[in-house]
C-alpha cells in the first residue's frame, strides 16, 4: 500500500535536505570563493601579465588571508541566507512538482518535462528572493579590506541595492537553472 505523504512533511523534508546540503557545501568552498572573488577585485592581479606573476599574487593573497584570518569573511550573512534559500528551493520546488503534476498530466504528453521546468522556476524565483540580498552582502564583506576608504559595510545601502538587482537577478538566473536542469 502506498502512503501518501502530505505536502507540508514534504516541505519540510526538503527544505531540511536542502539546507544540510547547503551549509556543508557553503562551508567547504567559501574560502574558495573568498579567494576568487579577492582576485577579480585585486589591482595587482590585473596588472600581473605573466602566469608566473598571476600565481605568485594569488599565493601572496592566499597567505595574507590565512594569517589575517579572513577566508571566511562574510560566511555568516552568507549561510543566514543562502543556507535558507537552498532549502526554499528544494521544498518549493517538491511541492509545486507534486501540485503541478496534479493540473497538467491530463493535459500534455510532456507533464513531466513541463512540470519539472515550471517547478524549478518557481523554487529558482522564490530562493532568489531569499538569496539576492545574501550575495550583495557577502560580496561587500569579501572585499571590504580592499577599498581604501570603507571602513564598514552599510547593510541598508546593501539591502537597497539587492532588491533593485532581484529582476535581474531572475532574469540572468533563468538560464543557469535551464542548463543546470539540461546536466541533471
Amino acid at each position: 500500500e502506498k502512503v501518501e505523504i502530505p505536502n507540508s512533511q514534504l516541505l519540510t523534508a526538503a527544505v531540511v535536505a536542502g539546507s544540510v546540503t547547503e551549509a556543508l557545501r557553503t562551508a567547504v568552498l567559501y574560502p574558495l570563493s573568498t579567494i576568487k572573488t579577492r582576485q577579480m577585485a585585486n589591482p595587482r592581479h590585473r596588472k600581473a601579465r605573466t602566469l608566473k606573476r598571476k600565481l605568485q599574487v594569488l599565493l601572496l593573497s592566499i597567505r595574507r588571508s590565512i594569517n589575517e584570518g579572513q577566508l571566511y569573511a562574510g560566511l555568516a550573512p552568507s549561510l543566514l541566507v543562502t543556507v535558507p534559500a537552498s532549502g526554499v528551493y528544494c521544498g518549493v520546488r517538491d511541492v509545486a512538482n507534486r501540485l503541478l503534476h496534479g493540473a497538467i498530466d491530463e493535459f500534455s504528453p510532456f507533464a513531466d518535462i513541463e512540470v519539472a521546468l515550471l517547478a524549478a522556476f518557481i523554487a529558482d524565483v522564490a530562493a532568489l528572493i531569499v538569496r539576492t540580498p545574501a550575495d550583495v552582502l557577502t560580496l561587500r564583506l569579501q572585499v571590504q579590506r580592499m577599498m581604501p576608504n570603507q571602513t564598514r559595510v552599510d547593510y541598508v545601502e546593501a539591502l537597497r541595492d539587492a532588491t533593485n538587482l532581484l529582476p535581474a537577478a531572475i532574469v540572468t538566473d533563468v538560464p543557469y537553472l535551464l542548463m543546470r536542469l539540461a546536466g541533471n
